[in-house]
């Protein structure tokens, strides 16, 4: 019986990461992860400087 299990469980699971796959690469996706991916290269708001205490 647990073989039975295991089997059926591996192809789910592996029906779940392709369907993950499929969805991560599809077109409809695109335009979002690539605005994802340049986010870490936009600039910030400028940041005030403090005056310092000479």
């Amino acid at each position: 019986m647990s073989g039975t299990f295991s089997g059926v469980m591996t192809a789910i699971l592996i029906v779940v990461f392709l369907g993950i796959v499929f969805w991560a690469y599809s077109k409809r996706n695109k335009a979002t992860f690539e605005k994802m991916a340049h986010m870490p290269l936009e600039d910030d708001a400028p940041v005030k400087k403090e005056s310092s205490h000479e």
